[in-house]
This record gives C-alpha cells, structure tokens and sequence, in this order.
C-alpha cells in the first residue's frame, strides 16, 4: 500500500512538472529582461540603504515607469538630508521626491483597525474580502463583496479620505496552495515535503534543529511524522495563528539543516539566504516552489489582510507565479548576490485570471511568534 501511495505522488508531481514545466527555466512572470531586473534590484538595494525606515515619516515604492518613488509625509530635516541623497545617487529620472498626506506606518494601523473590525461589520450585512494599502496611491484599500451604503458612510465619515472602499460581487478570495523531489541529507528551502508542500528555510533553538514552511501545510500537534519527499526528516512542531508560518522539528540524525535554496538547478542548490528584509511595493521578487518552479513578480501591496494577516500581496497572473504545491516556497531577492529572504508563498487568488494575485507570509514573523528561535543563516550545515 505504502509502495502504492509512493508511486501515484510521485505520478502526480511528474504531472505537475509537465504542466508547468517553463517555470523551471526562471523566466519572470512580470519582467521580460533579466538584466534589467537584476539592475534595479541593485539600484533598490542601494536606496533602501539611503531611505532606511521610512515608514514613519512617508512611503515608497516603484512606479510603473520604474522610477524609486519616495513621498514624505512628515517633512523635517532629516528627510531633507534623504531627499538630497537620493537626488545625489540617482538621476533625475530614477527617483522622484513627492508629498504624501499619509505614511507607511498610518496607513498599516487603519487597515489593521478595519480588518480587526471584520465581524461585527460582517454582522452589520457587510461581506468583506480584504485589507490592504497601497503606498503609490497613499490610501487603504478596503475589498468587499457586498457593503451597506450607511456602513460605507460610517467608515468614510471615521477614517476619510485615506480610504478606498471597492464594493464588487465578484471581488476574488483567497485559497490555499499545497503539493522539487527527491530525498536531501541537506535541508534547505525550495524543496517538496511529503505532503505536497514546499520548505522555506530552516532555523534553530538551541542545538534543536527546525524547518520553516506555510503554516497550513501542518497542523501543529507536535507528534505527527513528517517526510521530506519519501523519508522521515521529523515531526510536525508549530503553527501559527493569524499569520501563514509554521514549524518542523527536526529529530532524524542523518539529516543536516542549512541556509541553502534550490532555486532553478537540476542537481544541487544553488542559491541561499543571509539576511532578511521588507520588500517594497512595485519592486519584483522571487520564489522557487513545487509547483511553478523558479518564477519572479511584483508585488501589489506590502501589507494586505485577507485569509491571513499583513501579508505581502504579488501579481500571479493565470496563476503562473504561485499555485498548488507552492506553500512554503521562499520568497527571495532577484539579484545573484544578494541573499535576502522575504517570505513564505501562501496562498493563490481564487480566480484564475489576468488580475489573480498570490500571497507570501513575512519571514519576520518567525520571531514574532518564537523569539527564541534565530532563522539559521551560516553558511555551514548543522
């Protein structure tokens, strides 16, 4: 039976590699020249590092001309000092200095306030979809199937204009993606776990050793074996709640962990992570997952409040960057050698279209919820 069960998944993940097997080559979704999408992720790179946290004092983001976008909100000297630096570094062209009414920082507290507030809308005959913002237009988008035309009032009348309310019928959901084989003595993210998922990073506690993937990929009973591809690497440890993260422990001895990433090789990883960051709305990124393979988009909004909380919403057209099987895929930067990790792919649009979108978890939740568990970044397996 077990020999059975075997040989139907791995039927069913030729199948999938058939299907989807132009992802393989790391062509990105969203942008057609490579060179350029390594280029800007260098130049992004080295803004960032100008801006630092910006989300208190403005927002950021990459227009569709593919101009760095910063607009301040909270205007003091300081900001001038960024505003002169960055018009220092960058051509006219590159980057564009603009006002804001609202920064990153107001922009996440209301859409946390409106998405918290869920149920009793909900109770008020609302059918509420999302949260999210959207740093180019400095307003919270608020999605919903149906809403009440005295709720819509009650809302704008509380927050005013940093809202966008949308009210369509046909405004998509989200649902979850689950389904890179073979049997690794290394661990490491971008590979398939036996239950049709894929693994993100590791981590470690101690000298306990972990494994990160999406959190509904497991259940969270601290018992139930758990096999990488064919064979047992552990068990399943730790969910989280309201976020798309979760955790394997490690107890099999043949088995080491490692900061590494399969990202489009056929025999051996050949990427890796050595930091985390935030990403950065209209700036494109990459996963390497079990369904889709090696793919890169853009991301729509750098925190969105659906089926899970202050997520990081992407572009997925037709579902060509995220679909089943990819849970747990890393989110990583484009560029050959800069080794940040982002996210943990979670979850795919339920429409199948032009404007589907996918979802990531932020890596940084890994300490929100386990503050004594550290993302394991050495270069050295353990």
């Amino acid at each position: 039976m077990k020999k059975l069960a075997m040989l139907l998944f791995v039927l069913i993940l030729t199948l999938v590699s058939m299907s989807t097997g132009f992802a393989e080559q790391g062509k990105p979704i969203i942008e057609s020249n490579p060179a350029s999408f390594e280029e800007e992720n260098r130049q992004l790179t080295d803004a960032r590092a100008i801006i630092g946290d910006y989300e208190a004092y403005g927002t950021f983001y990459v227009d569709k001309d593919r101009s760095f976008v910063l607009a301040i909100a909270k205007p003091d000297a300081g900001t001038d000092r960024i505003a002169k630096a960055l018009k220092d570094k960058f051509s006219a062209q590159k980057v564009q200095i603009k006002i804001a009414k609202y920064a990153t920082k107001e922009l996440k507290k209301v859409s946390s306030e409106i998405y918290a507030s869920f149920s009793e809308l909900e109770s008020a005959g609302s059918n509420l979809v999302s949260t999210s913002i959207d740093e180019a237009l400095g307003k919270v988008v608020v999605e919903a199937k149906a809403m009440r035309p005295e709720t819509q009032n009650k809302l704008q009348q509380k927050y005013g204009d940093i809202l966008d309310i949308r009210v369509d019928a046909a405004t998509p959901e989200e649902v979850e993606t689950i389904s890179r084989t073979d049997n690794f003595p290394v661990i490491g993210g971008g590979i398939a776990t036996s239950g049709f998922c894929t693994l993100t990073a590791t981590a470690k506690k101690g000298t306990e050793r972990y494994i990160i993937t999406a959190g509904h990929c497991l259940s969270g009973n601290g018992t139930t074996d758990i096999y990488q591809f064919s064979t047992k690497v552990g068990v399943d440890w730790a969910k989280a709640v309201s976020h798309d993260i979760g955790l394997i422990k490690v107890t099999e001895s043949g088995r080491k962990i490692s900061n590494k990433i399969l990202r489009n090789s056929t025999t051996a990883y050949d990427y890796k992570y050595t930091a985390t960051a935030n990403v950065t709305q209209g700036s494109s990124y990459c996963k390497a997952g079990m369904a889709t393979g090696y793919t890169c988009s853009e991301v729509i909004s750098t925190s969105y409040n659906g089926l899970y909380q202050d997520t990081i919403k992407l572009k997925n057209p037709n579902w060509a960057f995220q679909d089943n099987g990819d849970s747990g895929a890393p989110l990583f930067s484009s560029l050959s050698v800069n080794y940040v990790l982002f996210g943990i792919m979670s979850t795919k649009s339920s429409t199948n279209d032009a404007n589907a979108f996918a979802t990531a978890t932020k890596i940084s939740y890994l300490n929100h919820y386990w503050s004594d568990y550290t993302l394991y970044t050495s270069d050295t397996d353990y």
